[in-house]
Parts: C-alpha cells; structure tokens; sequence
C-alpha cells in the first residue's frame, strides 16, 4: 500500500508516494527510487527526509548539466582545432 507525502522545498511543493515494507520505506521521484530501514524513527518522517533529499539531487542535477554540456562541447572543439592543425 503506497502512502501519499508533500514536502516544501524552496518555496516550491512536490507530492510523491511512498511505501513502507516493515521498517523499509521506499520513496520514489520521478524516475529514482531511494530505499532505506527507518529504524527507530517514524516511516512517515523518514519518507520526508529521503524525498528531500531526492528533490535535492533532480534539482542540482537540473542545474549541472548544460554547464557540463558546454565544457564538454567546448573540449571538443579545441581538441578538434589542434588535431587538424597538425
């Protein structure tokens, strides 16, 4: 049985699903899927702090990417420049 949970994270709201299998609370945004034993603390919080933290990383990884995309584009172009000046 799969719970519904909503964190705020930076003004935005994201509302996800999560399951608890015994002390496992698995939590899934978009297309990743963080698992983890819950131990002592309440699923429920657990799930919170996991989902945060998966927004998180979508998010950086959102911010990343075309820089990275234009570091490599731009390797790419000085070492096609030197390959042919030679």
């Amino acid at each position: 049985m799969t719970k519904e949970l909503t964190v705020e994270l930076d003004g935005e709201t994201f509302s996800r699903r999560y399951r608890v299998l015994g002390k496992t609370v698995v939590v899934y945004y978009l297309d990743a899927t963080k698992y983890a034993n819950s131990g002592p603390t309440l699923p429920e919080i657990f799930a919170r702090w996991m989902l945060k933290d998966l927004v998180r990383g979508k998010k950086t990884q959102a911010l990343m990417w075309p820089p990275r995309l234009a570091i490599v584009s731009a390797a790419c172009l000085v070492l096609r420049e030197t390959t042919h000046e030679a």
